[in-house]
Formats: structure tokens, C-alpha cells, sequence
């Protein structure tokens, strides 16, 4: 950590990005870990670390920090599971499912066999990795000295039929691919260690556990749902669940088990649950959950339901239960923040309106006080009337076998088409990247994305081909949609840009294009978009009016991997960049799909607000900017700054900004406890609205600015939402607080194409190479295009082969 840099008062460290030594704020990854060696006299031998015949090990990989674990089950392009581990005194420990191999030799090759799966494997054009029982030459390996560990390049997969494919550790798994214009040389770096686990099955690490992830308090005469998985590799043989002794009956669905705590047992200070049984291997496992109760007021059963909509009903009932409240409570209710005379009876408060309400969203508080002076609130809304506008889940960035991921577009609409109702997905955009759409020598002109016509017979047909199959499948489904684009991508370069509602396609195999000097060719993309055919595109560094009034998106979290684990990669600080440029762009927090799963990989989420639920109407509404972004995949926020809706900009400097916020969450485990306004905290009383005052120290001033909030983030105090305001942390239950805050104008807002940026570097005046790693820009008129980011300065977006391919 430097004595002297900082950056906005923040302490700089030593990092280590594009092959250059810097400062920069310091994150929890590998560019921030040094090591210091002594310098010895000794000199390394050639083979040192290689493995021999015969020995036993497990597979290491330098950037997962994990090994070699279980096959997926995607089946047209399989990977390996990573399993956790750590190093000490030369050997291995690993998470449940890690898998020892025993190496064989195949005159200059290596293969690596297990137990229980066979031999390690790959084998086509790459991009995959899978087990099979009998030796074949897919399962022979090269390895070769690299970075301090070892490549191991496969002998039958090839790209191209003679690019070799490599193993690597890429989105939480392990497949082949290409190392051309490698800029993270540890995920292609493997070693090889002896296994210190003592708890093996069949060569893998077989330790069951019990996870009952974040438990919720309990109260006191209220029946509890406790919901857990068990990590086990073979299964489970037999399972157990007991209360202080008792048995509990349990159900399994989809690998969740379930059981419910009656009423008349939620009692005492705590509960303690103890769940036990074996594997299908018979190996035994129980863990204890010792859950909290309180004793107090709850609030249930509320109507009309939260987020729901009464129709031609103007006067509907407003109830809600309550229990454990005592003799006499308290019981108040406040309709659109005045009182209201609700009567309480029977463990139900209700109120019936006497005139109809004002059509719109509506919100109702609940509290109860009980005689001894305990009390509860609570607060939800609900849509008088029928919504003009909702708010739509989904995600903007994945890819299919078009390009680099795994699956087909048939497969993947197949997918979205069936999701369940929980995954709450509502749209999903495929941007496969646009340098699979032509060839290396036979590129598309510039011209072909406003004309495809100038574009080759092989592009044609095959982006005919795409774009159909997304149109017939909106044709056909109306409670999903689909939208087709494209993902620009410079690998080694300025970044990437996913770009939809353009008639034609261009990519990087046009040399002007891909043009790296001085980000030239970014530039000349810029230009194209900025032509009045691009007025209707959706697509960030280079801050220009009209290139502002193109791109309306940047990603501040990326990556399919689960929320705070591996493979998932945040960024939210890029977007206050961003906003600090002068960019007028929403936030998106997208998977980046590459192993199917499309949509529901993890639980981030874009979230739309429109009222026209179409592929236009959503393209429409990324242009107004009715865009937030949310860790969370089913958390909804409804906020107007001065009564203007989320997107709005504000051209002239107010007195005074009065921010309105209302958040709900169906999820009973999840809980909104902090909000926070600009970098200083606001405590919240539940049960409140959240307005903020804010008033300006400059109103006079004009330059390009920035303001908003932010829910959630990865701040441990707060819920998981980012949305298009600026530093407002929060999570469940809603609050209410004041503070002022300077109001800096912004530049002025155009219609235009949506245009999705992947941006590594953000520079300008005052920001000197700092990492974007996602922003809305826009255009005037109608397509659309999001810089897509980096995820953690990892170019993951590779040739699969010279002039071929790329992620």
C-alpha cells in the first residue's frame, strides 16, 4: 500500500494489470498478492513438478485458487466443476468434490485418470472438457512449462481443425480453449499436488455437509420454514431432521429439502434443528441450526397483496394478520401516509375505503404496539387500479454456440421458454460476438450494419438465420422475450460493446474495425453508430454528445458465477466513473453466459421499466433509461426524484431534490436494514418511506455531472441492489431520511441506439486509466448498444484461434 497516492482521500495499492505495474484501489483479487523470494544460487531442473507414472494428484489451477471437481451436465459443451483448495507444505486441500487422478503415460503424453469418472478428456474444436471410462487419444495431454506451473494443451481438440485448444479455468469451470493474445496467464496455469484430504471416496474428496445458508429469526407462535441443501457427490442414501429431539418430517424437491416447525413449538429464545444422515457411499454427515426467536408482534397475510394491482376495484379491502400481539395491543394503519380508522378484531386489522383511491401505487403501513410495549411495523404497496407501467427481470449479455457458449440458440430459447416462475425471468438478450457473424479476409464492410446487403453471402445467412429464429420465437411466446443483438469485441483492446436493433452486423475482422492504435477502431465504431442510420441502434470511454446519446448502458456487476463466489465479477465503483465522465447510462448486472443456464445462472438481474412489454417497448425504455440493476433477482424499486420517474434528467438545477423511494421483496428471508446517501450513512426507521432532501451548494453551475443512488452493492450492512441513483444502500423493509446533497447538471439526454459497453479503460481529464467495467451510453434514435466490462481486467474475450473466433 503506498504511503503517499490516493485517490478521492482512498488508499492506492501495487497492482499488476495489462502486463503493467500501477496503483490503483485495492480489490480482493490476485493483482493486488505479491510474493517476496530470496535469491539463492539454485537453479531450477527441467522436470521439476512434473509428474511421473503412477503418481496420485490433484489438479491445481493458479487463478481458481480450486482443483478439477465434477463434469456439469450441460451436454453439448461439457466443463469441469472447480472445487476450492489451499496449499501448504507442498500439498493440496480440497473442497468437497475435488477429484485425485493417477497419471498414466501415452509415449510423450499424459493422461490423468480417476477412479470413480475415468480419464480427463477433450476433444472437437475445444471449448469443452468431460470424463469417459475407456482411454482413448482424447485423453492425452501435453504439458508444458508456463508461468511458474504448466499448461496442458489437448491432443485432439483443435480450432479450426489446427489452433490448440488448452485446459482452462474460465466462469467458475474448466474447459479447452485458444491461448492467442493470453492477457491472464493463470488460468491456463496448472500444478500438480499430492492430496492432503483423508476423507476420499473412490478418488474424489467425499465430505457431505449440511447448508442451511442465512437463517431467519423465528417468532414466537408462528409455524417456521427452514429450507437447506446437502453438498454431496454421490447423493444422499438417507436423510433426518429433529427438534430438540423430535423428529420433523421433511420433503425434497429439486435437490431443496424442506420442514416446517409447527406453531406450538416456536417457543424459548432459540430452536435448535439437527439434520443427519449418510451418502450413498455411506459416509455419515450432521450439521445443527440454532435459529433465533423472538417475541413479538408479526404482520402477515397482507391484501391486497404487495405489488399486486385491484383492477376496477378503486376501494379494496386493506387487511393484514396479526399475531403473538397480546391483550389490547396497539394497532395503527396509515393509507398513502395519512391515517386511517382500521379496525382490529380477531387477529385481523381492516380498513375499507369510503371513496376511491387515487389510481397509482398506493403504500400501506401497519404497526402494532403490544401492552408491553413491543411493537412491529409493516410496510407494503400495492397498484390501485391497473399498473401504466411495470417493472420486467431479465438479463442483456449471453452467448450460444453462434459464437463461444455452450448450447445452441434453439437450445437456449427452448431454455428461457421453460424457466419456472421463480426464476423470474422476463426477457433475456443473446449478443453472441459479431466476429463469428463473418471471416478474417472476408469481412464486413462498415456499411453493413445499417445495410446488409453490403455484407457477405456467408453473414447474410447466417445473421438471417439468428435474427429469425428470435423473431419466430416472439411470435410464438408473449410471457418471454428474446432479443437479438451483437457483442463488438476487440480482444487485447479498448473492450467490447454489445449493440442491439440494427439491421446488419459488423465485427473486428474488418481491419478498419479493429484498428488498436490509440483505440482507433473504437473510435471509427463510435463514428458508424454516430451516423443518422445509427439513431436507431442501442450501444462509452471517449465522451462525446452524440455518441452520449447512443450508448444507454454500463455493467457494474458480470459474470455467471454465484453472488459473492467465483465467477462473478463486480464493478459498481466503474459506474460512478462513468457518471463522473458525463456518460448518461444505466446500470445492468448480467451473467454473460457462456454455459447455459440463461438467465438464471445467478440471481442478478436488469430490471425494465415499460409499458409495452415488447421487444421494441423494452428497447424503448433502455433508451429512457428505466434501467436498474440488482443482485437480488426478484427485489423491485419504484423511485421518482422531484415526482420525475427513474431515468429522467433533470436539465435545470432545482432549489431542492426530494428523492422518493419504495422498495418490496417477496422473499421473507430477505430484510432492507441501511440506507445511505452519498458516502455518509442515514439510519431508517422500518415502516417508512425513504425522501430524501437534497439542495444544491452550486446551483448556478453547468458541467457535466453526476447524481443517483445505489441500493446494496456488496455492502455486508445492506440489501443487493444497485439501481440508477447514486449511493443509496438498502434492502427490505422500507425507511425514511433526509440529507442535503450538491446537485451537478448533466449533459443533455438524446433517443438513440442501445448500445451495451465492455470498457476497460475509462480516460479523460482527471481519470487516467481507470477500469470501466460497464455503462449505458446513447444515440437518437433507435438501436441500442452496452459496453460490456472486463470482469476484473480478465480479457476473457479471446481469439479462439488466429483471426478466428473470440470471446
Amino acid at each position: 500500500m503506498s504511503v503517499n497516492a490516493q485517490y478521492n482521500g482512498n488508499a492506492q495499492a501495487l497492482e499488476v494489470y495489462n502486463s503493467l505495474f500501477t496503483t490503483f484501489a485495492e480489490k480482493d483479487n490476485d493483482y493486488y498478492r505479491f510474493n517476496l523470494y530470496k535469491l539463492t544460487d539454485e537453479q531450477p531442473t527441467g522436470e521439476s513438478g512434473l509428474p511421473s507414472a503412477g503418481d496420485s494428484f490433484i489438479i491445481f489451477n493458479q487463478s481458481a485458487q480450486g482443483v478439477l471437481s465434477t463434469q456439469d451436465g450441460n451436454t453439448e459443451s461439457p466443463s469441469l466443476n472447480n472445487a476450492a483448495a489451499t496449499v501448504a507444505e507442498g500439498a493440496a486441500t480440497a473442497a468437497n468434490g475435488g477429484l485425485v487422478f493417477t497419471v498414466e503415460k501415452n509415449g510423450a503424453y499424459y493422461r490423468f485418470v480417476n477412479e470413480t469418472f475415468g480419464y480427463l478428456c477433450s476433444n472437437g474444436t475445444g471449448n469443452n472438457a468431460f470424463y469417459q471410462k475407456e482411454a482413448s487419444e482424447d485423453a492425452d495431454w501435453t504439458l508444458a512449462a508456463y508461468n511458474g506451473g504448466y499448461t496442458m494443451e489437448s491432443r485432439t481438440a483443435k480450432f479450426n481443425g489446427k489452433y490448440a485448444q488448452y485446459l482452462e479455468y474460465y466462469a467458475g469451470a474448466y474447459k479447452t480453449y485458444s491461448m492467442y493474445n493470453v492477457t491472464d496467464k493463470d488460468i491456463y496455469t496448472f500444478h500438480f499436488y499430492p492430496c492432503a484430504n483423508t476423507g476420499l471416496t473412490g478418488g474424489v474428496v467425499n465430505e457431505p455437509t449440511v447448508q442451511f445458508g442465512a437463517l431467519t429469526d423465528a417468532y414466537v407462535g408462528q409455524a417456521y420454514t427452514l429450507t437447506f441443501t446437502v453438498d454431496a457427490v454421490f447423493g444422499v442414501q438417507e436423510l433426518r431432521a429433529s427438534l430438540n429431539g423430535t423428529d420433523l418430517a421433511c420433503t425434497e424437491a429439486a435437490g431443496v429439502y424442506t420442514l416446517e416447525i409447527p406453531a406450538a413449538s416456536v417457543a424459548g429464545e432459540s430452536l435448535q434443528v439437527v439434520v443427519s444422515g449418510t451418502d450413498t457411499r455411506d459416509v455419515a454427515f450432521t450439521a445443527t441450526a440454532n435459529i433465533s426467536v423472538k417475541d413479538e408482534p408479526v404482520i402477515t397475510g397482507l391484501t391486497p397483496a404487495a405489488g399486486s394491482q385491484t383492477g376496477e376495484n378503486k376501494r379494496p379491502v386493506i387487511s393484514a394478520a396479526i399475531a403473538n400481539a397480546g391483550e389490547n395491543p396497539r394497532v395503527e394503519m396509515t393509507v398513502a401516509g395519512a391515517a386511517v380508522d382500521a379496525v382490529y378484531a380477531n387477529g385481523t386489522v381492516t380498513y375499507t375505503p369510503l371513496e376511491d383511491l387515487t389510481e397509482g401505487r398506493t403504500s400501506v403501513t401497519v404497526t402494532v404496539t403490544r401492552a408491553d410495549g413491543k411493537a412491529a411495523a409493516k410496510t407494503w404497496s400495492f397498484t390501485v387500479g391497473v399498473a401504466a407501467q411495470q417493472l420486467y427481470f431479465g438479463q442483456l449479455h449471453s452467448h450460444t454456440t453462434y459464437s463461444d457458449g455452450s448450447g445452441s440458440l434453439d437450445t437456449a430459447l427452448e431454455y428461457i421458454a421453460n424457466l419456472p416462475e421463480s426464476a423470474n425471468i422476463d426477457f433475456v438478450a443473446f449478443t453472441d460476438h459479431s466476429n463469428y457473424f463473418d471471416k478474417s479476409g472476408e469481412a464486413n464492410p462498415e456499411g453493413a450494419l445499417y445495410d446488409m446487403s453490403l455484407a457477405t453471402a456467408y453473414s447474410q445467412n447466417l445473421w438471417s438465420e439468428f435474427k429469425g429464429k428470435v423473431a419466430d420465437f416472439n411470435a410464438t411466446h408473449s410471457d418471454v422475450i428474446a432479443l437479438g443483438g451483437f457483442e463488438m469485441t476487440w480482444s487485447g483492446g479498448p473492450g467490447h460493446i454489445n449493440t442491439w436493433n440494427t439491421p446488419g452486423i459488423v465485427s473486428r475482422n474488418n481491419a478498419t474495425l479493429n484498428n488498436k492504435t490509440a483505440d482507433a477502431g473504437m473510435k471509427a465504431y463510435y463514428s458508424l453508430l454516430s451516423q443518422p442510420e445509427g439513431a436507431d441502434s442501442i450501444s462509452f470511454s471517449y465522451w462525446d454528445a452524440l455518441i452520449d446519446s447512443r450508448i444507454f448502458l454500463v455493467e457494474v456487476g458480470n459474470g455467471e458465477g454465484a453472488i459473492g463466489a467465483g465467477g462473478y465479477y463486480p464493478s459498481y465503483e466503474q459506474y460512478t466513473l462513468a457518471l463522473d465522465k458525463g456518460w448518461h447510462v444505466a446500470p445492468t448486472n448480467n451473467q454473460d453466459n457462456h454455459k447455459g443456464r440463461w438467465g438464471n445462472a445467478n440471481d442478478a438481474r436488469d430490471v425494465i421499466l415499460t409499458d409495452d412489454f415488447s421487444e421494441q417497448g423494452l428497447y424503448q425504455a433502455i433508451r429512457d433509461l428505466r434501467v436498474y440493476s440488482t443482485e437480488d433477482k426478484n427485489l423491485e424499486l419504484y423511485y421518482t426524484v422531484n415526482g420525475l420517474p427513474l431515468g429522467s434528467v433533470i436539465e435545470e438545477a432545482p432549489e431542492a431534490l426530494e428523492l422518493n423511494v419504495q422498495v418490496s421483496d417477496p422473499d421473507a428471508s430477505d430484510s432492507i436494514s441501511k440506507v445511505r446517501s452519498g458516502h455518509r450513512g442515514v439510519c431508517l426507521h422500518p415502516g417508512a418511506y425513504l425522501q430524501l432532501l437534497l439542495h444544491p451548494r452550486h446551483p448556478g453551475r453547468r458541467r457535466p455531472g453526476r447524481y443517483g443512488s445505489r441500493m446494496g452493492g456488496r455492502d455486508p450492512e445492506a440489501g443487493d441492489l444497485q439501481c440508477g441513483m447514486r449511493d443509496l444502500h438498502s434492502g427490505h423493509r422500507r425507511g425514511a431520511g433526509a440529507h442535503h446533497h450538491p446537485v451537478q447538471q448533466r449533459g443533455h439526454r438524446r433517443q438513440g441506439h442501445l448500445c451495451d459497453v465492455y470498457h476497460r479503460w475509462l480516460r479523460g481529464p482527471g481519470l487516467r486509466y481507470h477500469r470501466l467495467y460497464g455503462a449505458r451510453l446513447r444515440l437518437p434514435d433507435r438501436h441500442l448498444c452496452l459496453h460490456a466490462h472486463c470482469r476484473q481486467g480478465h480479457d476473457r474475450h479471446r481469439d479462439r484461434g488466429h483471426g478466428a473466433g473470440g470471446r
